[in-house]
């Protein structure tokens, strides 16, 4: 399952949902996993990403194998923007 929000035009949510089942398996495999991911960003000014992945693998019998989950998270700031100036423009 894939999601995306555009609130504005600069802010965007997107979100991911994927289940996995499988019916033959080695000794030890997981029956099934779970993995998900939910990303928001707003780029304009100044630009933010923020990230969430979380996977989980579950045993014949319904026990966790693994449960994890990773976050991330950028931020973009221009601090210094160079300016352009005609001749006229310095003149005035």
């Amino acid at each position: 399952m894939n999601a995306k929000v555009q609130m504005t035009p600069e802010d965007k949510l997107l979100a991911r949902y994927d289940r996995e089942q499988v019916d033959m398996l080695a000794a030890g495999a997981a029956q099934r996993s779970d993995t998900g991911a939910v990303q928001y960003a707003h780029k304009k000014e100044w630009w933010i990403c923020a990230e969430y992945q979380s996977i989980k693998f579950l045993g014949p019998a319904g026990t966790v194998l693994n449960d994890s989950g990773l976050g991330a998270v950028r931020l973009t700031v221009t601090l210094w923007r160079a300016c352009r100036c005609t001749r006229s423009a310095r003149r005035q």
